[in-house]
C-alpha cells in the first residue's frame, strides 16, 4: 500500500530498518514481496535498493576499521569483511564481527543506510533483476529499456554510501580492545 501511494517512502522505511532487518534475519522474509514486485511491475524499488546502503556501508565500515586500527586481529578481520561486502554483498561478517562488537560502527552503518535511502528515494532508483547489491551484481540496476540513468544513480548511491560509512566510522571512532592481541 505504501509503495503504491508513496514509492519514495518504502525505500526510506526499509533503508532505515535495514541493519535491524539483517541482524534479525528478517530481510529474508521480504524476498517473496520482491519476487511479487518483479512479476507484477517488473522492478523492485525498495528492498534491494535499500540494500545498496546496507551492503556498501559494510564495506566502508570495514575499510575504515582496517585502515584506522593498530590491532592486527581487527585489521585481518576487517580486510576479509571488506572484500566479502564489496565483491559479494555479504554483510553478516562485518555486521556481527565488527559492528555489533564495537557498537559505533553500527551507528555509522545506520547513518549510511539513511543517507542511501534518501538518495535512492529522491532519484527513484530501481532494481530490475534479483540479486544482492555488490560490485559484481551492479548490472541488476540496468534498465531493460536501455536507458542508463538508473544504473548511474545506483553507482552514485553505492559511492555515496561507502564515503559516508567510511567517514562516519572514522569520525565516531571505535574501541578495538575487544580484539585481543596475541
Amino acid at each position: 500500500l505504501v509503495n503504491d501511494n508513496a514509492p519514495w517512502a518504502s525505500v526510506l522505511v526499509i533503508g532505515c530498518l535495514a541493519p535491524i532487518l539483517v541482524l534479525t534475519g528478517m530481510h529474508l522474509a521480504l524476498i517473496s514481496l520482491v519476487m511479487t514486485m518483479f512479476s507484477t511491475v517488473g522492478f523492485d524499488n525498495m528492498l534491494f535498493v535499500a540494500f545498496i546502503g546496507m551492503n556498501f556501508s559494510q564495506f566502508g565500515v570495514a575499510l575504515a576499521c582496517m585502515l584506522k586500527t593498530k590491532n592486527k586481529n581487527l585489521r585481518t578481520l576487517a580486510s576479509s569483511c571488506a572484500l566479502t561486502a564489496f565483491l559479494a554483498g555479504v554483510t553478516e561478517p562485518t555486521l556481527y564481527g565488527i559492528c555489533v562488537r564495537m557498537k559505533k560502527p553500527l551507528a555509522a552503518t545506520w547513518i549510511a543506510c539513511v543517507v542511501n535511502a534518501v538518495f535512492c528515494a529522491i532519484f527513484s532508483v530501481k532494481v530490475y533483476s534479483f540479486g544482492a547489491p555488490s560490485f559484481f551484481t551492479m548490472p541488476i540496476f540496468l534498465n531493460p529499456d536501455g536507458s542508463m540513468s538508473n544504473f548511474y544513480f545506483a553507482i552514485a548511491a553505492a559511492a555515496l554510501t561507502i564515503v559516508v560509512s567510511f567517514a562516519a566510522t572514522w569520525i565516531l571512532g571505535f574501541d578495538d580492545s575487544c580484539y585481543k592481541e596475541e
